[in-house]
């Protein structure tokens, strides 16, 4: 994966050549090497402690705009069809990271992807067929997957649902 920003190229590579690890780089400067261990990739919110992906290893593309990069990344082993997205702000010194919501597949990837994402002046609002950021998904007592929009408001970092 590789991406135009504001503040260069950025990458994530799991291949071969990283032994099947994740590696982040912003400008050709490694920012994220995961290490083999149980832990993991420890996400938070900056690129720092790398990417979460139960998958190749690297998030896909949804969508950019004006240094604003929204990705989607296997939140559980592929088969089990949860897929997260996320926004990370490449317009801050040290590019944050920020969860949006969970999609629940089949019915996540049925939204066309010109209906994904809505972008204006000071925000994105990104449509899901799934889970609320906080919401946890397939456990006994969590609620079904639904129809959402979420907000991200570029000021403040702010994420909400919008009804």
């Amino acid at each position: 994966m590789s991406v135009k920003t504001p503040q260069g190229k950025f990458e994530c590579i799991s291949n071969e050549s990283t032994d099947h690890l994740q590696v982040l780089r912003l400008a050709g400067r490694v920012i994220y090497e995961q290490v083999r261990g149980p832990d993991g990739i420890v996400e938070d919110s900056t690129l720092r402690h790398g990417i979460v992906d139960r998958s190749l290893g690297c998030p896909w593309v949804v969508a950019v705009h004006r240094g604003f990069v929204v990705i989607g990344r296997e939140l559980q082993p592929p088969h089990y069809g949860m897929q997260g997205y996320a926004v990370i702000d490449f317009n801050k010194a040290e590019p944050t990271l920020t969860r949006l919501a969970s999609g629940q597949r089949p019915q996540d990837e049925n939204i066309a992807s010109v209906r994904r994402i809505e972008w204006s002046e000071g925000s994105l609002v990104l449509r899901v067929f799934g889970y609320e950021p906080d919401e946890e998904c397939c456990t006994v007592g969590s609620p079904a997957p639904r129809a959402l929009r979420v907000r991200y408001t570029y000021e403040n970092g702010r994420v909400e649902v919008v009804r």
